[in-house]
C-alpha cells in the first residue's frame, strides 16, 4: 500500500512538474513573438510615432533648411494642420531651393498626401526615405521632432 501511495505521490508530482514547464514555455513563446512584432519596426520608425503623437491639434507653419547634394542651401516651408487628431494639411512649399531639389521636394510633397493626409495622427507611418529624397525625409523628419518638443 505504501508503494502505491508513493508512486502515486511521484506520478503526480512529475505530471505537475511537466505542466508547470510547459505553462512557462508557452509564456516565453508568447513574448517572443510580442518582441519579434515589435521588433519588425525600426527604432527610427518607432521613435517617429511617439514623437507624433506629442503634437497637438493646430496649424503649422514652419520654416526649415538643409544642404543638398549640390552644396547649396534649400529652404522649404511645412505647413500642417491637425484637426482631432487627423491630418487635414499637411504640405512643403519651397522657399528657395536648387532645381535639383525643386523636383524631389514635390515629390515629396505628392507622396505626403498619400502617406499622412487624411489619417489620424496616430496611424502616420513615414518611411525612412521618402519618394527618395534622403535629404528631404531627414530635414522634415527633423522639423516633425522640433514640433513635438514644443
Amino acid at each position: 500500500m505504501k508503494k502505491i501511495i508513493i508512486s502515486l505521490i511521484l506520478i503526480l508530482t512529475i505530471t505537475f512538474a511537466a505542466c508547470s514547464s510547459s505553462n512557462e514555455s508557452e509564456g516565453k513563446n508568447t513574448q517572443i513573438e510580442v518582441q519579434k512584432e515589435e521588433g519588425d519596426k525600426s527604432e527610427e520608425q518607432i521613435q517617429q510615432e511617439k514623437l507624433l503623437l506629442l503634437i497637438d491639434d493646430g496649424i503649422y507653419s514652419e520654416e526649415f533648411s538643409y544642404i543638398n547634394p549640390k552644396n547649396l542651401t534649400d529652404k522649404v516651408n511645412l505647413n500642417m494642420e491637425i484637426k482631432d487628431e487627423v491630418i487635414v494639411l499637411l504640405n512643403l512649399e519651397v522657399i528657395e531651393a536648387h532645381e535639383f531639389s525643386q523636383k524631389h521636394i514635390a515629390n515629396v510633397n505628392e507622396e505626403l498626401q498619400t502617406l499622412a493626409v487624411g489619417k489620424k495622427i496616430s496611424e502616420v507611418e513615414f518611411p525612412q526615405v521618402i519618394a527618395g529624397a534622403s535629404l528631404t525625409s531627414k530635414a522634415f523628419k527633423e522639423k516633425l521632432s522640433e514640433l513635438s518638443k514644443s
